[in-house]
């Protein structure tokens, strides 16, 4: 068994190394790509103002018609002359790029060249395999081939570095930065004119109505760009959602004006803050201050974490101001719209849910079942409680890490799963659901139980059992493109801390559970493992 895994070991090392030789090329489609610039272009180019915020301007400032058509002439201008500036310094930044031709092509001589050598070297390994004596050992042979992948891989990385020196690449790169970052200056501008000439068009009452309109244009703005669980809530429109009565409205109008207000002044302190460090980060990075840029990066973690807590912390009063029921519908509304990952439906929810619409369920059953579902609710609630602290505490630091290792000077890899507090917490809610379906098979007769969209990791799907696929938590479909291998398995049900896709660790875990499930090999299968 264990030679099996090491030869099955070897070959996905192979397979990985041809796909890494076919897409290699991915990373020089751009200069931006290339040279790896810390931070994106985002939504540089895009501009502040777009069709569909005319509304706002309607709604907000009670512009009539004739304001309406003025409105629109003015928004004509402010896009032209945008797409115009936009294509100059796009065109800029194309001059700013290092011409890299020759290495592209040099680099897509030797991409072919290591494929053809990975497929001779394939070819060789099969043909001495069979060669070997039954029972023979292939350690060695294994040992030979490790070795002439590693060198055809060496050679690869070698390639991936560009052939102009680092310094030059450097340059190019704080340049170009630069440069964007004084374009999203003039963005800025070219904005302000267009608000400018706005104001001109209202009367004296319209203008009393500017401060809460631009309010408003700032979160649906602002609120977009957020890092943080629970940064990006609009508790306006999670109020909007609730279809209030107007008795309940007058009830919380006072707290909703004293919350537009403090969002804003939250908003408006940490898109300073990111504007203002954001060419102070490419100068520090240029002279390699590593100091200068965690210094930046946690102040503005922290204006971050200030707009979070805004939202949280009007969350409860809102919660204590409205009546009962209505509080807690609200409640669930702001955090799964803040905290999507942690306030989401669990697949053992899901399943419970069907197990109590089933057909023929004898009043025993079902009042096991009910019983059954409200102590998961409560457990689930408990574990979403610790989850939502967990996350606070901890996310901030591990933004400030990713952001690290995308500029390069955190050259580890993602937190282990066993090292990460968000995470485990993740990992016992998930543990906590499949214990809770350990019970409804007992609950359950076989007839009954083989009706629930089950088909995730477990005991319950096994590689013999033919059961429908159901959805595993996290899934948003069935088919293409939704995480699932062959017999329903998920590789979403590996994704411990739920951000996404699979660390080193996850992956282990996912290929340790493939190998559990797959059916033993037989002698004759073993030169195609």
């Amino acid at each position: 068994m264990h030679a099996s895994r090491e030869k099955s070991s070897t070959m996905i090392t192979m397979a990985r190394l041809l796909v890494w030789i076919g897409v290699i090329s991915i990373s020089t489609v751009c200069f931006a790509q290339r040279i790896r610039p810390p931070f994106g272009l985002g939504d540089a180019f895009v501009a502040d103002v777009l069709s569909r915020d005319a509304a706002i301007f309607v709604d907000e400032l009670k512009l009539d018609e004739t304001q309406q058509v003025l409105f629109e002439t003015l928004f004509e201008d402010y896009q032209a002359t945008f797409s115009d500036r936009v294509a100059e310094v796009r065109q800029e930044l194309t001059a700013l790029q290092p011409d890299r031709a020759e290495e592209n092509e040099a680099r897509r001589r030797l991409r072919e060249q290591a494929r053809d050598d990975m497929r001779d070297v394939l070819e060789e390994y099969r043909q001495q395999r069979e060669q070997l004596q039954p029972g023979e050992d292939d350690a060695e042979l294994l040992k030979q081939f490790e070795e002439r992948t590693r060198a055809i891989q060496e050679q690869l990385r070698a390639a991936r570095q560009p052939a102009q020196d680092n310094e030059t690449l450097q340059q190019a790169l704080i340049d170009y930065t630069l440069r964007v970052e004084e374009w999203k200056k003039e963005k800025t501008q070219l904005r302000g004119h267009f608000m400018t000439d706005v104001k001109l068009l209202l009367t004296e009452d319209q203008q009393k109505l500017w401060p809460g309109f631009e309010r408003r244009f700032r979160r649906e703005k602002s609120l977009r760009d957020y890092e943080l669980s629970g940064e990006s809530v609009d508790l306006f429109k999670v109020i909007d959602e609730l279809d209030l009565d107007q008795e309940q409205q007058a009830l919380i109008a006072p707290t909703m004006e004293q919350y537009g207000l403090q969002l804003d002044a939250a908003l408006r302190d940490r898109d300073e803050t990111l504007q203002t460090d954001s060419q102070e980060i490419v100068k520090a990075l240029d002279s390699q201050d590593r100091g200068q840029v965690e210094k930046m990066l946690e102040r503005q973690i922290k204006k971050r974490v200030n707009v979070r807590d805004v939202n949280n912390h009007f969350v409860e009063l809102l919660v204590h101001a409205l009546p009962e029921e209505t509080a807690t519908e609200f409640q669930l509304a702001a955090r799964a719209r803040g905290y999507a990952r942690i306030y989401r439906t669990t697949r053992a929810e899901r399943i419970l849910d069907t197990a109590l619409e089933l057909d023929d369920l004898d009043e025993s059953t079902e009042s096991t079942l009910q019983e059954l579902h409200k102590q998961h609710s409560d457990e689930i609630r408990r574990l979403n409680e610790q989850l939502k602290i967990s996350v606070e505490q901890h996310e901030p630091a591990q933004v400030i890490e990713r952001t690290l290792r995308r500029i390069n000077w955190d050259q580890s890899t993602s937190t282990p799963f066993t090292e990460d507090p968000i995470a485990q917490v993740f990992y016992a809610r998930r543990e906590y659901s499949e214990t809770i379906l350990d019970q409804l098979q007992t609950i359950l007769p076989p007839e009954q139980y083989e009706q629930l969209p089950i088909g995730s990791i477990g005991p319950r799907n096994r590689a013999e059992d033919s059961r429908g696929v159901g959805q595993g938590e996290g899934s948003r479909g069935r088919g293409a493109g939704d995480g699932r291998g062959g017999g329903g398995i998920n590789w979403r049900d590996f994704d411990f801390n739920g951000d996404g896709r699979l660390n080193d660790e996850e992956r282990l875990a996912f290929r340790e559970h493939l190998r559990s499930i797959r059916p033993p090999l037989r002698e004759s299968d073993e030169s195609d493992d």
